[in-house]
C-alpha cells in the first residue's frame, strides 16, 4: 500500500522529534484550503507525537511568489483555536 503525503509528514515529524536538531513547525493558512478544525487537528497531532516547540500559524499574504493562488476572502479566527499545554501556538500576520 502506498503511503499518503500525511503519513510521510508524520513519519518525518517523528524522526525530527526524536533527533537533537532544533526545528520550527509552521502552517500558512489560506482559508479556502484550511479552517479552524484543520489547524486544531494539526496542533493536536504535534502534541501527540511529542513535539514540544512552538507552532507558528501564519496568515496567507497574497503575493507574486505563489503563482495562481487567489486572494483569500476570510481570515482564520485564531481566537477559536485551542491553546495547547505542551505546544505553544504563535500567530503571524493576523
Amino acid at each position: 500500500m502506498r503511503e499518503s503525503l500525511w503519513d510521510n509528514f508524520q513519519n518525518s515529524l517523528r524522526m525530527m522529534v526524536a533527533g537533537s536538531v532544533p526545528f520550527e513547525v509552521r502552517t500558512t493558512v489560506h482559508t479556502d484550503l484550511l479552517d479552524v478544525a484543520d489547524v486544531a487537528q494539526m496542533h493536536a497531532d504535534l502534541e501527540a507525537c511529542g513535539y514540544r516547540g512552538s507552532y507558528h500559524v501564519q496568515n496567507y499574504r497574497h503575493g507574486p511568489t505563489l503563482g495562481d493562488m487567489v486572494r483569500q476572502d476570510a481570515v482564520l479566527q485564531v481566537a477559536a483555536l485551542p491553546v495547547g499545554q505542551k505546544v505553544r501556538v504563535k500567530f503571524r500576520n493576523f
